[in-house]
């Protein structure tokens, strides 16, 4: 059997999770801070996570302290915080917008309609994303 390769959102999580435990020092506090990645895009590498309203200050933290995924450099930033996700979603879409036409402006007739399609797929994507 071939092992599937992980998902970004599998990648970042443990990542994440990883990082966590260093700063946190707690496997088992990791788990009650309510911790998930919710959405990722491969196009405009924005990242939605979830975590316990207490503990978003430790998880901000552990994100900017990760370094590298698969095996390559990366620095994240944290672009945007809320109590809802509904709001998330919001600033999310309009991150989303932004980084979009910026790609677009750089891209042949061809590029610029998949990435239209791919705006209209990642807004009812991002949308569709439920609390749980």
């Amino acid at each position: 059997m071939i092992p599937t390769p992980l998902t970004f959102e599998t990648q970042f999580g443990k990542a994440l999770y990883k990082t966590l435990a260093k700063v946190a020092g707690d496997q088992l506090g990791i788990h009650y801070m309510g911790v998930a990645v919710k959405y990722y895009s491969p196009t405009t590498k924005i990242c939605i996570i979830r975590v316990a309203r207490d503990h978003h200050r430790i998880a901000w933290g552990a994100i900017t302290l990760i370094t590298e995924l698969r095996n390559q450099p990366c620095i994240p930033h944290v672009i945007h915080v809320s109590g809802t996700l509904k709001k998330v979603q919001l600033a999310a879409i309009q991150y989303n917008r932004v980084l979009v036409a910026k790609l677009k402006a750089r891209s042949n007739e061809e590029k610029q309609k998949q990435l239209t399609d791919y705006l209209e797929k990642s807004d009812k994507d991002i949308n569709a994303i439920d609390a749980a």
